[in-house]
């Protein structure tokens, strides 16, 4: 598994082919697992588990994927904001400054449509 460590695909694809071993892990090599994949949630899990329980990795893998993707939606959506803000706010200031849509455009590399919809 170390060679497959942040390629998902072919991790994912490892572990299908080793489903029979992966979909009943001990708790000790889920903990190890987590740890080596960097899944936190799933250390924090272990932490309540008995030793002798069974963990599905096939499941815990495909969750800490889907996690990831909204973690990294939500990351994507905060940073856009950002930069909507602050173009806005440079359109605005480039406006008051008395620029044209045109070079107010040129400026910021958006469409003279994109600068009307934000001065409106």
């Amino acid at each position: 598994m170390l060679k497959y460590r942040g390629r998902r695909k072919e991790l994912q694809g490892y572990i299908q082919k080793n489903e029979k071993y992966f979909s009943s892990v001990d708790a000790e090599t889920y903990q190890a697992l987590c740890s080596f994949l960097n899944m936190e949630n799933g250390i924090k899990e272990v932490e309540a588990m008995q030793k002798e329980e069974r963990v599905n990795m096939c499941q815990a893998l495909e969750e800490w994927y889907q996690d990831a993707l909204k973690e990294g939606r939500e990351a994507g959506l905060a940073e856009g904001r950002e930069s909507g803000v602050a173009l806005a706010k440079k359109v605005f200031r480039l406006s008051a400054e008395g620029c044209t849509e045109a070079e107010i455009a040129a400026e910021t590399g958006i469409s003279p449509d994109e600068v009307q919809k934000i001065l409106k």
